[in-house]
């Protein structure tokens, strides 16, 4: 038998190979070019959030996967935003919804002005499910001011046609304007669809089951909360400053955000449209829309918020059989995977209605 003495050196060797190799491992996975390396390996380390009712399980390091239009280059003032009346004024502005019959489901799709294909695939597409519903749901587009003449020649004539565009005037549509287009959306559905039960904000690459989101938001019809995936203990704050995601402690003095939903697809009730647009203007400005208006502005106006499952975050199921049935939202889907999906005949959405 080796004795106590004999026992130390190899225990002391053993301890310093495995510091050694946790500290190279740790050095590999922060140093990579891998975001999704980094975010898996840090989520190890820091957090695992789960939605309520645990179905949307899934580690959880801010940001999340599905920010809308990120870039590492951007970077945005942290004041206030100063002049909210240019927030009322839209360059191209549809009709108000009719105050006699609006619609149950008022869904506005953030896009960019020169995504010609992309919004005539959605209206084709799972958006054409509206057609099978009228008076229930109507389908908008928004977009912000663009430079390019011909770009917005088009736009404007897309507009004509589809009446199915709203152009804000309040930015300039680009990287890192996610959180404007946000507040472009509240401005214009306070003003123009306050009646529709809910206004819901999706991104133009996300499928949506709209059958099935119509059931869930009939069966939630008097809930006043922010209805979506659930970030229920928000998200740690980055502060790395060689971290594209970090954010300075003077932007955002937490060490956490509150809790917020994704930006993938999410839902106001009508009774909080307004208390959460109201809010906006005493928040402190951050560029990504999701921890803006569903965090920061709903904490301020004292809304909470309801977990939904079925999202696929990371956009893999659109290759499993009818996923078209079996999931709610698919991010990450192009036109071609939005053309698969509809065209799969495992499923009809004909019926939504």
């Amino acid at each position: 038998m080796m004795s106590g003495t004999g026992s130390r050196p190899l225990l002391s060797l053993f301890c310093s190979v495995l510091l050694l190799s946790a500290v190279c491992f740790l050095f590999v996975a922060f140093t990579s070019d891998d975001d999704t390396l980094r975010g898996r390996i840090a989520s190890v380390f820091w957090e695992r959030d789960f939605s309520d009712d645990g179905s949307n399980a899934t580690d959880q390091l801010w940001p999340p996967h599905d920010v809308f239009q990120l870039h590492p280059a951007v970077t945005v003032s942290p004041a206030l935003l100063s002049d909210y009346t240019k927030f009322n004024q839209f360059t191209i502005n549809p009709e108000p919804c009719s105050q006699t019959s609006a619609p149950f489901l008022l869904l506005i799709i953030f896009t960019r002005p020169q995504a010609f294909e992309r919004r005539k695939t959605i209206r084709e597409t799972y958006g054409s499910v509206r057609l099978h519903c009228p008076g229930k749901m109507r389908i908008l587009f928004i977009v912000g001011q663009v430079s390019d003449t011909t770009v917005q020649a088009l736009l404007v004539k897309e507009a004509a046609e589809t009446k199915d565009i709203i152009q804000s005037s309040a930015f300039t549509d680009g990287y890192g304007e996610a959180a404007r287009k946000g507040v472009a959306l509240l401005h214009w559905s306070v003003q123009n669809c306050p009646q529709a039960q809910f206004t819901a904000k999706a991104d133009d690459d996300c499928w949506i089951n709209l059958p099935r989101y119509l059931d869930i938001l009939k069966a939630q019809r008097d809930n006043k909360k922010i209805l979506g995936l659930l970030w229920p203990k928000g998200a740690v704050v980055i502060r790395d400053s060689a971290n594209k995601w970090s954010v300075p402690l003077a932007d955002y003095p937490e060490d956490r955000f509150p809790p917020y939903v994704s930006g993938i697809l999410y839902a106001f009730h009508k009774d909080i449209l307004a208390p959460v647009t109201q809010a906006v203007t005493k928040s402190k400005y951050l560029w990504h829309d999701d921890v803006f208006l569903t965090g920061i502005a709903a904490k301020e106006a004292g809304v909470g918020h309801t977990a939904v499952a079925g999202y696929d975050t990371r956009g893999d199921s659109w290759r499993k059989p009818c996923s078209k049935r079996s999931m709610l939202a698919i991010h990450y889907v192009d036109d071609a995977k939005m053309k698969t999906l509809w065209n799969d005949s495992c499923h009809s959405y004909k019926l939504a209605c």
